[in-house]
């Protein structure tokens, strides 16, 4: 899923959970804040409009260590990690990240929740289609 979608999530927890909105807000990124630096370098290196990477920018990193921004964040390890530190709506927050990201991620960008082991849980459909 894209960063809209994943704040759209969290607002809609706040209003069904309440408290206040922009935690939820920020958790429902938070597996995604690592690569914002990666993906304004890329649409940079790319010169693309906005800094906005397309999708076959990201062709060179997904086996580099680069994709590290991407993989560790959405681990069941860092889940876990922003549960324990930040409590309940860190962990709904996050963990909803997690499961809506889970079916729209295929290919070299399904999610390893064991990362860095290879085990991936397969997507039900590639939300990044070119």
């Amino acid at each position: 899923m894209d960063v809209l979608t994943h704040i759209l999530l969290g607002i809609l927890l706040g209003a069904i959970a309440g408290g206040d909105y922009w935690w939820w807000i920020l958790f429902s990124i938070a597996p995604d804040i690592p690569q914002i630096f990666l993906y304004l370098l890329l649409g940079y290196r790319n010169k693309r409009k906005f800094l906005f990477p397309k999708a076959i920018d990201w062709d060179e990193f997904s086996n580099s260590k680069w994709s590290a921004l991407f993989f560790l964040p959405h681990t069941v390890y860092a889940w876990a990690l922003a549960s324990l530190i930040f409590g309940p709506i860190a962990s709904i927050a996050y963990g909803v990240h997690l499961l809506v990201d889970w079916p729209s991620h295929t290919g070299e960008w399904e999610l390893r929740p064991f990362y860095p082991a290879s085990q991936s849980l397969p997507g039900l459909f590639d939300g990044w289609k070119r």
